[in-house]
């Protein structure tokens, strides 16, 4: 009996100390802890006035230029948070458009448009001066230093003087065969860039409609140029977007996009939703962009692959430019402006639209 009774007051005894003793539950998962503390979206920063916005170049996160109609020329240090017009501006001119903008650094750039005038600043754009003339059938203006730059059509041209006189030095010509018969045709360069200094590319199609491609290369800064057409461009090349010496995408006539990674020696085609003339590119890291009227894609992988999402802006886009992948910007009609940035989870502002961000390794 005393051992059932002490059998029976230990039992008692562990029954009353768990009792007492609070019980650890597993700590719960919270919304909070899943879900992600920023977000990428495109923001409205509109200019206000009814000015249509062509071009727009950035040379730092928060620096950069726009150009448009009214012979206008903006500029913003703050990420389009605000901009000046340091030229034009008022939507009552009849000045001509201005199309083209590009800027080496922050302080030397040059403007063109339907005028066929040629703008420099050397300080940023605090002032500018009409320093040449340049035909507006000519494509794509790109410099490599201060003094030295080159833009394209039936050949490609160069100027030592900062834009003051241009010189020819590639006539644009190829040699191709055509139902078994070699042939030389003139040819048109429909676009021209220059991922680096010494690197640059041009991409064109034959004067008459041969389903082919030209392409002019350069390795030494434009001092020589090598021509080709590529058996992977069964079209007219339309434009070329490179972001370096290497890798880089070109656009054929029927929204074809290929895509090279070894400086132009081979090409290799991928999947865009859309693509060809009016198609604006934009590159950061593994960041991609393709705008078209009002439609976007993106690629997070960059640039082997591009999906589209929805994109309700209120009017076509003209231009997009991402100086690094946190900071985007496009413009177009009707001094539309939105900018790409990266913001906390819980922020809104009316019209912003949604976008992918790729993790910062």
């Amino acid at each position: 009996m005393r051992l059932i009774y002490l059998a029976v007051l230990f039992l008692t005894s562990i029954q009353a100390f768990e009792a007492q003793t609070p019980k650890k539950t597993p700590p719960s998962v919270t919304a909070s802890a899943t879900q992600p503390k920023f977000k990428a979206v495109w923001e409205p920063a509109n200019y206000p006035q009814d000015i249509d916005l062509y071009d727009v170049q950035f040379v730092s996160a928060e620096e950069g230029w726009a150009v448009g109609g009214k012979n206008t020329v903006l500029h913003t240090k703050d990420g389009a948070k605000s901009w000046e017009a340091q030229l034009g501006g008022d939507p009552e001119s009849t000045d001509r458009e201005l199309t083209e903008v590009f800027f080496l650094d922050a302080k030397h750039g040059w403007a063109r448009g339907g005028a066929e005038k040629l703008m420099r600043t050397t300080n940023g754009g605090v002032s500018w001066e009409e320093i040449g003339k340049i035909s507006q059938h000519d494509w794509s203006l790109n410099f490599v230093s201060p003094q030295t730059g080159f833009t394209a059509r039936t050949a490609i041209r160069r100027t030592d003087d900062g834009g003051k006189t241009w010189k020819e030095v590639l006539k644009c010509g190829i040699s191709l065969q055509v139902e078994g018969l070699a042939r030389k045709f003139d040819c048109f360069f429909d676009d021209l860039v220059f991922p680096t200094p010494s690197t640059g590319y041009a991409i064109g199609r034959p004067s008459d409609n041969t389903p082919r491609a030209v392409l002019a290369r350069t390795k030494d800064g434009g001092a020589t140029w090598t021509v080709s057409a590529p058996e992977a461009m069964e079209d007219h090349g339309k434009q070329a977007f490179f972001w370096n010496q290497n890798t880089g995408l070109v656009t054929m006539r029927q929204e074809k996009t290929l895509m090279t990674t070894d400086g132009g020696e081979s090409w290799n085609g991928i999947v865009t939703p859309f693509g060809g003339e009016r198609a604006r590119y934009a590159m950061a890291g593994q960041l991609g962009v393709i705008t078209q009227y009002r439609r976007i894609a993106y690629s997070t992988n960059g640039g082997r692959s591009f999906s589209a999402r929805e994109f309700p802006v209120p009017a076509n886009i003209n231009d997009v430019a991402f100086p690094d992948p946190r900071h985007g910007y496009l413009v177009g009609e009707h001094g539309m402006i939105y900018r790409y940035h990266i913001v906390p989870a819980d922020y809104t502002v009316k019209g912003m639209i949604p976008a992918p961000m790729v993790a910062e390794k």
